[in-house]
């Protein structure tokens, strides 16, 4: 049985100041995506979707669990989808982080990811500490990074070692980066052999303009759709049997890669002595399939 997940990954332009504003204007796309596309498992939005982006983040920030949560997660519950709002800024301990909360088609806050790698001294944001991955049951494992995570080649690769086949990687990026952002995006979906879901914001917002041409990535580094400048809807039905494959034979049968790191007896200094723990890496050499391994 394939291990088919429907994705609709929504590009926005023009967040409010208004946690009650934009949380509405999600509501409608999951409302219209639900309805147009009953087949997606999964809604992504980009980076800071939430509160947009403010000068005083303590004026905007939440707790989260919190007010905003609870109403994606009865959304969520509703349309009984995987919804991933991008992230939103979360206090706690008087300490504010860029966090991207992951809800359950049952309405369950399954996870919260803090951006590690914060894009100082813009952003102001008190960097997280711990990686973190999302199994969608019988389907798939996930890896949550945000914006600026991604340009850190270590970041997917960790990901990728705690067995994530999928990165979501929802940003909010000016248009002067716009292409290293694809190239990052297309490497990261390349090197790690995975599925890279990469959603960001678009049009003029906050003084600047923003980079927009949000991705779907392929486990060989194709870019599967791109979207333009304006808001946009990507829905796409990825197979994450054709990561097993990619990993196993290489891009264009050639080049795998992932699965090479166990044929040499060198280790990699970016895994330290730990390379063999790894539930991921430690299977690398055989042809079984990943995702069944990883649930025995």
């Amino acid at each position: 049985m394939s291990r088919f997940l429907g994705v609709a990954a929504v590009q926005r332009e023009g967040f409010a100041a208004s946690a009650e504003k934009n949380l509405a204007q999600m509501e409608g796309f999951i409302d219209l995506i639900a309805f147009e596309y009953p087949w997606v498992d999964l809604i992504v939005f980009p980076e800071i979707a939430v509160q947009g982006l403010a000068v005083d983040l303590s004026e905007v920030a939440e707790p989260v669990p919190g007010p905003s949560t609870e109403r994606l997660a009865q959304k969520a519950k509703e349309v009984k989808k995987w919804i991933i709002p991008g992230s939103m800024f979360e206090i706690e301990d008087d300490k504010i982080y860029n966090t991207m909360p992951v809800f359950s088609p049952d309405g369950e806050l399954v996870t919260k990811y803090r951006k590690m790698n914060p894009f100082s001294p813009a952003e102001a944001s008190v960097p997280g500490d711990s990686f973190q991955v999302i199994d969608i049951p019988n389907i798939g494992r996930l890896g949550l990074c945000i914006c600026y995570d991604l340009w850190f080649p270590e970041m997917a690769r960790t990901l990728v070692s705690m067995g994530a086949e999928v990165i979501i990687h929802p940003s909010f990026t000016p248009s002067t980066l716009k292409e290293g952002e694809i190239l990052c995006r297309r490497a990261a979906a390349m090197f790690n052999q995975a599925y890279v879901i990469g959603t960001g914001a678009c049009g003029f917002n906050c003084g600047f303009t923003l980079a927009g041409h949000s991705v779907i990535v392929d486990p060989e580094g194709i870019v599967l759709q791109e979207a333009g400048d304006i808001d946009a809807v990507q829905v796409e039905m990825i197979d994450l049997d054709k990561v097993t494959m990619v990993r196993e034979v290489g891009m264009k049968g050639n080049v795998p890669m992932l699965k090479h790191l166990n044929f040499f007896a060198h280790n990699w200094p970016v895994y330290g002595n730990q390379k063999a723990s790894s539930p991921y890496l430690n299977n690398l050499d055989s042809p079984s399939n990943v995702w069944s391994k990883l649930n025995k």
